[in-house]
């Protein structure tokens, strides 16, 4: 069966706009049904079950092979409040997505089928913007309705958005959650959320205009006009009940919304401020990597150590070289250059990176866009040569404009234990893209392949 497939991203929707859909809106409907089929209809336990991504938060059973220390995985007052949480959205987009796929592969007519897939492909984790006056009405219906298996009605489900029972047992801190046990949320919440919108929307404007990486937490206090961990801590708290205690939250459809938007706000602030912790010192890979014969990709280079040593280290070219293989599909010859950025370098060294993806060749040769950073001008002049290069910064917005650039990923690399250790978290790389942009055609190899560093 061939089937549609999206040329682009689809941008995260606010729960309003899909709210104001109609009922017989397809992409409302797929993500109802994926989000109860991903709650309440997927598997009991396990790591890839929504009782497992939810205790990563703040549940005391292991994860990936890890068990916490305290409560959950997750870091709070702390710099890696907003960069922790962001893969953590990205996970559960990502089973939202796969159980879509489980949904889509029940409905009986073909051409159903179809359409319910592409609506599957575009489908993303949805945030709720609180700073807006009014409240979502999706989040206060008992019921919704869904398609039936067969396109030609409508059956009612209870609203996964406004439940959630235990399915299996789950230990916190607080004691023990047993199954069916369900959610609470503290009386009235709603209306205190839509009363709070006004000052909510102070919060966000505040946040939005400072340029210090410490509003984005309270490690330090909040000295902040607007601060968004401490927004993040209001709206748990006024929804109240489980989403008020760190140890159940991540159980509460809810806490989804929420943490999506937190994460909307991070990227916003990150995108006007231009602050990654001191405006992100990128680390510019020294050299070319090229793309060698097809590497097969096996589940201990991403489970093994972390890399080690500097970008420079011999283990982190033949890394690059394996898995850069692995992102291009293995076009042999074509030389890339990589600029791996590690975000908020200062309190996540070594953990938070992202690798940008560039096509090297004499056809589509354009030097990487640099600007010197403040913390580099005010270095000291006795400051060797080399530690002043890596002080130099990748200005991201003029390198995504260049005709070589072919995308991103981003992942965690670390000796802590956690949810995303030495994982990829996201992976927006498009080969066939830079190669048409370069005047290439990726279906024509070079005919002197080149396997190295």
């Amino acid at each position: 069966m061939i089937k549609h497939r999206s040329s682009w991203l689809q941008p995260r929707l606010s729960i309003h706009s899909i709210s104001e859909m109609k009922d017989t809106n397809l992409y409302k409907i797929m993500y109802l049904m994926a989000l109860d089929e991903f709650m309440n209809r997927g598997p009991d336990d396990g790591d890839d079950s929504y009782h497992g991504i939810a205790s990563i938060h703040g549940g005391s059973q292991s994860y990936n092979g890890a068990r916490p220390g305290g409560e959950g995985f997750c870091l709070h007052q702390s710099s890696s409040f907003g960069p922790w949480h962001r893969p953590h959205c990205f996970l559960f987009e990502q089973h939202l997505r796969a159980a879509c796929d489980r949904v889509v592969a029940r409905f009986l007519p073909k051409p159903l089928i179809v359409e319910a897939d592409y609506s599957c492909q575009l489908l993303r984790a949805p945030y709720w913007d609180y700073a807006e006056p009014s409240f979502p009405a999706l989040l206060s219906h008992d019921n919704v309705k869904v398609m039936s298996r067969d396109g030609r009605g409508t059956d009612t489900i209870r609203n996964p958005l406004t439940y959630y029972c235990f399915r299996a047992t789950a230990v916190t801190l607080d004691g023990v959650r047993r199954e069916g046990d369900c959610v609470r949320r503290s009386f009235g919440w709603a209306d205190s959320m839509a009363s709070n919108s006004w000052d909510y929307r102070g919060q966000v404007s505040g946040f939005l205009s400072s340029f210090s990486w410490s509003c984005t937490n309270i490690a330090n206090g909040n000295e902040c006009a607007g601060n968004l961990e401490q927004l993040h801590n209001n709206v748990h708290n006024t929804i109240g009940g489980d989403m008020a205690t760190l140890s159940t939250a991540g159980w509460d459809p809810l806490f989804w919304l929420h943490h999506v938007n937190v994460d909307r706000l991070l990227f916003l602030y990150q995108a006007s401020s231009g602050n990654y912790e001191g405006r992100s010192l990128y680390v510019p890979f020294p050299e070319s990597a090229a793309c060698g014969p097809r590497i097969e990709h096996s589940e201990s280079e991403d489970s093994g150590r972390p890399i080690g040593g500097g970008p420079a280290s011999g283990q982190a070219r033949d890394y690059l070289r394996r898995y850069l293989d692995r992102l291009t599909g293995g076009y042999r010859g074509y030389r890339w250059s990589v600029v791996i950025d590690q975000l908020n370098p200062s309190a996540l060294k070594g953990r938070v990176y992202s690798l940008h993806v560039l096509l090297n060749t004499s056809a589509c040769a354009e030097p990487v866009p640099l600007q010197i950073s403040s913390s580099s001008s005010s270095s000291s002049s006795s400051s060797s040569s080399s530690s002043s290069s890596s002080s130099r910064e990748i200005d991201l917005q003029r390198l995504r404009q260049l005709r070589s650039y072919c995308g991103s990923n981003a992942g965690f690399v670390t000796r802590h234990t956690g949810m995303a250790t030495n994982k990829n978290v996201s992976v927006a790389i498009n080969i066939d893209h830079c190669l048409a942009r370069c005047g290439i055609s990726p279906n024509i190899p070079p005919l002197q392949p080149i396997d190295r560093i």
